[in-house]
């Protein structure tokens, strides 16, 4: 099945339009939470606030399936170091 991979960034979606065939909606989001920590480390790398972005997984239908948050894909040993000394 066609899953497409919308990127939500500063309140605007940016569409797939192409969209890419998986097996199944797990496959679709596990590429999605790969994608969204290319995201979050050039995030870092920029300074960049994504604490609002997220990828959108939508079927052929347009139907939203899921949505991955940028800042939900940070290693969970970085979120504690984070919660503990922040």
């Amino acid at each position: 099945m066609r899953y497409f991979l919308h990127v939500k960034r500063d309140g605007l979606v940016i569409q797939d339009l192409e969209g890419t065939e998986f097996r199944d909606v797990e496959e679709a989001t596990q590429e999605a939470i790969a994608a969204a920590r290319e995201i979050l480390a050039n995030a870092i790398q920029e300074g960049t606030d994504v604490t609002e972005d997220a990828i959108l997984i939508a079927d052929e239908s347009g139907h939203e399936l899921a949505i991955v948050p940028i800042i939900e894909t940070l290693p969970l040993w970085l979120k504690q170091k984070i919660l503990t000394e922040g």
